[in-house]
């Protein structure tokens, strides 16, 4: 996968230091990792997934999507694919969405919820949103 690409050799290269007791709690840590999560907050209806839904089409299951779909391939955060639910997703840095009046704060369009604020950037912040409120939390870089 691209995450050779992406990082890969910090992270082995971090992970290679730590105690063998330290290695395995990491792995177990790292198995009960879902690939997406559906769940709701205050009757509002949300699919939390790192990159998007690729090879998207209406009616599709989650359970259909590809590994590769759901972690390396980009929203379309034109389309909005579900009449009832908020599909959050990082990955993108809003600084690269398309129309985005607002880059490198959390995008919101077409039932979107956009969070990687592209804090890697000079332009950028760590983001989160509070699910339960909406609130918008922001960490600046010093």
């Amino acid at each position: 996968m691209t995450w050779q690409y992406n990082g890969s050799k910090s992270t082995i290269d971090e992970f290679r230091t730590l105690s063998r007791e330290m290695q395995y709690e990491v792995i177990e840590f790292i198995k009960d990792f879902m690939i997406y999560e559906e769940l709701t907050v205050n009757g509002r209806d949300y699919l939390l997934v790192h990159g998007g839904l690729g090879n998207y089409y209406p009616g599709k299951d989650m359970e259909e999507y590809y590994l590769k779909e759901l972690i390396w391939d980009r929203a379309e955060y034109d389309i909005q694919y579900f009449e009832d639910t908020y599909v959050v997703t990082g990955h993108t840095p809003t600084q690269g969405i398309m129309g985005n009046s607002r880059p490198g704060y959390v995008y919101r369009e077409n039932h979107h919820i956009a969070i990687d604020c592209g804090c890697n950037r000079s332009d950028g912040r760590l983001a989160a949103v509070c699910l339960d409120t909406g609130q918008e939390y922001y960490a600046e870089k010093n």
